[in-house]
């Protein structure tokens, strides 16, 4: 499915680390986030996310 759309890159046995390098490494914009496997996002995730930051305040998530 992945190899459908071009933006994607597939990474194969090589760990959660080499994902997220890679997806940092890829990153052109100001902001950046992971959803893996497990996470559950509601709709309105990455809109309270950019609020948060536009304001200066800290916030760490944890799962």
């Amino acid at each position: 499915m992945a190899q459908s759309y071009k933006d994607i890159k597939y990474i194969l046995g090589k760990g959660s680390g080499a994902s997220y390098n890679a997806g940092i490494d890829a990153a052109n914009g100001e902001l950046i986030t992971f959803l893996d496997y497990d996470d559950f996002w509601k709709k309105n995730k990455l809109t309270v996310s950019e609020i948060v930051y536009y304001f200066f305040l800290l916030v760490v998530l944890r799962n």
